[in-house]
């Protein structure tokens, strides 16, 4: 009874451990990296950059798609679209990011907004969460989903 007890915290007890471990600045640099990596590549309509920032199983929800984009194919031809439009996608400037850092995996949320490459149109702002899966060659997006800001709440 007593070595099924123990077999059974030991599991919870590191994984509590694990989860207190406080997260490093030296860890978060590279998170923050790979979004400005990101927001670069799109910038540019560098489409094939864009695309070997992306895990081959990332799944991706932008703003602008109406189904879950889940094989690189997928989303290869949504930055295709995106950057064969007039004026391009237009430059991204990332606003605040909280990266956070978990062993192998890391996730950051943040703001964004696109200055339209077409003078006279609106900026876009918007938000996203990426998960980043960390792999040989760095960081690679798992996870993508981004969102227009909503209009402010009326007074009450």
């Amino acid at each position: 009874m007593k070595r099924g007890w123990i077999a059974a915290c030991v599991p919870l007890a590191l994984a509590a451990c694990q989860a207190r471990v406080p997260l490093t600045e030296t860890a978060m640099p590279p998170v923050t990296g790979a979004a400005q990596e990101w927001a670069a590549a799109v910038s540019a309509c560098d489409v094939p950059r864009i695309v070997r920032l992306y895990d081959p199983e990332a799944v991706m929800w932008d703003t602008g798609s109406r189904t879950l984009l889940d094989n690189p194919a997928a989303i290869r031809q949504h930055y295709e679209r995106l950057c064969a439009a007039p004026g391009g996608a237009g430059r991204i400037a990332l606003g605040d990011q909280r990266p956070r850092v978990l062993g192998a995996v890391a996730v950051n949320s943040g703001t964004y907004t696109i200055a339209p490459a077409r003078a006279g149109e609106p900026a876009f702002a918007a938000r996203f969460s990426f998960a980043y899966r960390l792999g040989v060659d760095g960081w690679r997006i798992v996870n993508h989903h981004a969102s227009a800001f909503p209009p402010p709440l009326a007074p009450r």
